[in-house]
């Protein structure tokens, strides 16, 4: 836990131009450390007396560091002149003085409430502050991406400062970088993952995800043949029935004669299966009754017929030939 030791004197710093830019927050954070002249006194603690959040704290530390108040040296921080030491790591300050410059302070605290979090690291506050600062995302961005991110996690899972990164550099890479971009992505995401699920629930799949290859499918069905999960559920009864296993290439052959038939309602569906199915049926039947129809019998030369030959082959059929 980070320590902080104030020895502060309120002579000629009450002159400083930092207290025409600082907020109120910031300002309770200066009375409090005022408060604990010579005492060492916690993060935590302080961001609990001043009702400010740990960026808040973080923030107001900078903003009196660059105001010369507090000035930083080697891995410490000392108060100028007669104001004796404050014991702050220098790496956190450079944090939080890029809040401070950015106006980031908002973003970390709703970043750490959509995290699930007390206070975040100082390696998950640089690594938020970085996206800000370091790529063209605004801070509406981060926070729409965060809490897309956290809507999509299961099982008491939390959002991480890392995954937030990765996923954003992702969207980067696709250039989905602006705010009106990652709407548009997270419409299209939160519609296909609607359609995951209402899939899951019409094929009772729900021991595994599904494979690339079957959303790709899915989204076949559901954006390029406009079927309905009825429709669809209505192709995975027949795979069922027909082949004893659920066959996505069985399903997709299924729904491609529909739609090709023009069927749009689950009932034009069932009567195209039908009409298909009893087209099958007769000409299976058709082909099973010429199978079965006997050949036309040759006719009959009784000037080679020999009757005593005749018997011989039958009893051999029906018996099998003796052995002598």
């Amino acid at each position: 836990m980070t320590d902080f030791f104030f020895v502060c004197d309120l002579t000629d710093i009450s002159e400083n131009e930092c207290f025409r830019e600082a907020s109120a927050g910031e300002l309770r954070v200066l009375l409090v450390l005022l408060e604990y002249n010579k005492r060492r006194i916690s993060l935590d603690k302080l961001a609990e007396l001043a009702g400010a959040s740990a960026a808040r704290v973080k923030s107001a530390v900078a903003l009196f560091e660059a105001a010369g108040i507090i000035t930083a040296l080697d891995s410490f921080a000392v108060v100028k002149d007669e104001f004796g030491e404050c014991k702050i790591d220098t790496h956190a300050l450079t944090v939080a003085r890029d809040i401070r410059d950015e106006g980031l302070a908002e973003l970390i605290e709703e970043c750490t409430r959509l995290m699930e979090r007390d206070t975040l690291s100082t390696e998950d506050v640089k690594i938020i502050t970085s996206l800000a600062t370091d790529t063209t995302l605004t801070p509406e961005y981060i926070l729409a991406l965060a809490a897309f991110l956290k809507g999509m996690l299961k099982d008491g899972k939390k959002l991480s400062a890392k995954k937030l990164r990765a996923e954003a550099e992702k969207l980067i890479g696709k250039d989905i970088d602006t705010l009106e971009a990652l709407e548009a992505y997270i419409k299209d995401k939160s519609e296909e993952l609607h359609d995951e699920w209402e899939y899951r629930r019409a094929l009772q799949m729900w021991s595994r995800s599904f494979s690339t290859g079957e959303r790709d499918y899915i989204r076949k069905w559901a954006h390029v043949y406009g079927f309905s999960t009825a429709i669809v559920k209505a192709a995975y009864e027949k795979s069922v029935l027909n082949i004893k296993s659920v066959s996505f290439p069985y399903m997709d052959a299924l729904l491609t004669d529909w739609h090709s038939a023009g069927c749009k309602t689950l009932e034009e569906c069932i009567a195209r299966s039908e009409q298909t199915g009893a087209k099958l049926k007769a000409k299976r039947v058709s082909k099973e009754s010429g199978a079965k129809k006997a050949p036309e019998a040759a006719t009959p030369n009784f000037s080679n017929f020999d009757s005593d030959d005749a018997m011989m082959r039958a009893l051999e059929r029906s018996y099998g030939k003796s052995k002598d």
